[in-house]
């Protein structure tokens, strides 16, 4: 109950302030200002979004070309592998070698 009274008192305490506040004069140039900026910011050419949205799609194609990059290169290293595994494979039918016939 006292809190209840406390707060009535301090929102009646808040609207006797504001019916005695002054009323205060407007500035003038204060619209026209507003208006001149808000033009200013509508017509400004937005250079910055086309800078990021070409900055974003370079970085992609950038990632894109050290992918394809990456998967030629382990496919021509995995060809080249298979390759050489082909032919040792085919020299020991040729020569009938037998894996603990030679040393190194």
């Amino acid at each position: 109950m006292i809190k209840k009274n406390q707060i009535l008192d301090e929102v009646e305490k808040t609207l006797q302030s504001l019916d005695n506040d002054i009323i205060l004069e407007e500035n003038p140039f204060l619209l026209t200002r507003i208006m001149t900026e808000r033009e200013n910011r509508l017509h400004k050419p937005k250079k910055g979004f086309v800078f990021r949205i070409s900055l974003s799609q370079v970085l992609m194609l950038l990632i894109l070309l050290i992918n394809i990059i990456t998967l030629v290169y382990n496919y021509n290293r995995d060809t080249k592998q298979n390759l050489q595994e082909s032919l040792v494979l085919e020299l020991k039918e040729d020569f009938q070698i037998d894996q603990t016939e030679y040393n190194f």
